[in-house]
């Protein structure tokens, strides 16, 4: 009778350790992402609202 309940919390658990996971891989990759743009020698494509390098992707607003 319990065991459904037991089997959910389980999954509950195994769920939320995967998020907390993935969370952390994703600070990593975004570190990655940012550790890459600060050493980019950019070049810019720019419209009247913002900039974006063509090589690394990152924009900047023009309004500031």
């Amino acid at each position: 009778m319990d065991q459904p309940f037991i089997d959910k919390q389980k999954k509950v658990e195994a769920l939320k350790s995967e998020i907390s996971f993935l969370n952390q891989k994703i600070k990593e990759l975004e570190a990655e992402v940012n550790s890459i743009q600060r050493q980019c020698n950019h070049q810019f494509q720019e419209n009247a609202f913002m900039r974006k390098c063509i090589k690394c992707h990152h924009a900047e607003s023009l309004h500031y």
